[in-house]
């Protein structure tokens, strides 16, 4: 199925500590970027997020927001009474040094931040790790559900385009015979004209037709050009993870192979249709620029 490379997944999991938040967005990327923002608690779990994100998703930028939410019971606090105790004595000390008011508070007494500390509750690592897979392989598969909508939204724009390239290219191979005959009837007046008492003029003509024919003969890249069609829509059928990069490529065979055919053209039809084309496989180039 085509997937955009565009898209945002969200899901939260529950601890019996607290709660883990995963948000997800991708963006266009030629080949797979994976950047995750992880609380320090979870730095070690990062090669092994991205080997999940990486069975999810082949090709992309990948933005991953992690949040470990650890409620307040998981907190212990730790007063050094025995500091404490020779603070408020150093403290008086200076008092009566200073010939001062002995008017020492509990806030002064806090204000030496090492007197109270607080502590975590260890956290279980297998359970943290654990959680933040399920809660990342949850945001993932929403992601997926929304990239593989705006991927349909793509397959069906890219096919519109391609059956109207479709119908320009048949009518660019019925214009092809006609091309001839026109430049035959052009050759017939132009020698007429010029050699009008020569006897070899219709050797001549037929001479000059048959290597502008041979010139002119763009079968093989229609013959391409179909093939190039039915490869697309095949692909779309298929299971390739790198769809991607093979429409690309067949967009740039047809690009090249209609390029050869407005080369080759002397015919005005044929070269407003082959514009025309090109046209189409450029906007097609486009919408294939985000697909996975």
């Amino acid at each position: 199925m085509i997937k955009s490379m565009t898209g945002y997944g969200r899901a939260e999991g529950q601890l019996a500590s607290g709660k883990i938040v995963v948000e997800l967005s991708t963006t266009n990327r030629k080949y797979l970027e994976v950047s995750l923002n992880l609380p320090k608690e979870l730095a070690s779990f990062e090669q092994s997020l991205k080997d999940t994100v990486g069975k999810h998703v082949k090709r992309g930028r990948v933005q991953a927001y992690v949040d470990l939410q650890i409620m307040p019971d998981d907190v212990e606090f730790v007063i050094d009474t025995e500091l404490a105790h020779k603070y408020v004595e150093a403290l008086r000390a200076l008092s009566d040094e200073l010939d001062l008011e002995d008017d020492i508070t509990l806030k002064d007494v806090l204000s030496y931040k090492d007197i109270l500390s607080f502590e975590r509750t260890p956290l279980n690592e297998e359970e943290i790790k654990r959680g933040v897979c399920e809660t990342l392989t949850s945001a993932l598969h929403e992601l997926t559900q929304m990239r593989e909508r705006e991927g349909k939204v793509l397959l069906e724009d890219i096919s519109k385009r391609l059956s109207l390239i479709q119908v320009k290219v048949k009518e660019v191979e019925a214009l092809a015979p006609l091309a001839l005959q026109r430049y035959e009837t052009r050759v017939r007046k132009k020698l007429s004209e010029l050699l009008a008492d020569r006897e070899d003029n219709e050797d001549r003509v037929i001479r000059e037709v048959a290597l502008m024919a041979e010139r002119l003969d763009i079968t093989e890249e229609i013959v391409r050009l179909g093939s190039h069609v039915s490869q697309f829509y095949q692909a779309f059928e298929s299971n390739n993870e790198s769809i991607g990069r093979l429409l690309d490529f067949l967009t740039q065979e047809m690009v090249r192979e209609i390029t050869t055919v407005a080369s080759k053209s002397n015919d005005l039809d044929i070269s407003r249709l082959t514009v025309e084309v090109r046209n189409e496989l450029d906007k097609i180039r486009e919408q294939i620029q985000n697909i996975e």
